[in-house]
């Protein structure tokens, strides 16, 4: 399989690849965490790659990440991670940015350089049913930032590896 960053120019070697494939190729392309707004995608469904949440989501398959994996800013999503693992280093795992009433359950995350779940100026937040493992003291499980007001937090599991 060849993985291509979620850029502009990953993008349009996907599309490339696609208009001058042959028949039989086996061609096989995925898009890894986005560097930036400028390769941001907008996810909803089954997921299986970064990129930002704008409606209800299910994660289906395990994902790795470098920096910040996804950003969830539209309000009232259902985000579940249907307990696959997001492991990764700098940045959040998953991170709520003027957002309410949104719903964080099922994941296992794994962090070593930033949040797991980090939420910023939203209401409403629910996080449950999560497993949030920190490596060292550079990272943080929950991060709540600015937030307005009704952090819920039900059946996580956090702990540190240092």
């Amino acid at each position: 399989m060849r993985l291509f960053r979620a850029t502009t120019i990953g993008v349009a070697v996907f599309l490339l690849a696609l208009l001058f494939s042959f028949p039989g190729a086996d061609i096989n392309y995925s898009f890894i965490e986005p560097e930036s707004k400028l390769g941001s995608f907008l996810l909803s469904g089954n997921i299986s790659g970064c990129g930002m949440i704008d409606g209800n989501a299910t994660l289906i398959s395990d994902i790795q990440y470098n920096e910040t994996c996804f950003t969830v800013n539209t309000s009232g999503v259902i985000f579940d991670g249907g307990d696959y693992r997001i492991i990764g280093g700098n940045g959040s795992a998953i991170q709520i940015v003027d957002a309410d009433n949104v719903n964080i359950r099922n994941f296992n995350i794994e962090t070593s350089m930033g949040s797991g779940i980090s939420v910023s100026g939203s209401d409403n937040t629910n996080i449950q049913n999560n497993t949030i493992t920190t490596l060292g003291d550079e990272s943080h499980a929950i991060q709540s930032i600015n937030s307005r007001s009704l952090l819920i937090l039900r059946g996580n599991v956090v702990s540190n590896k240092s």
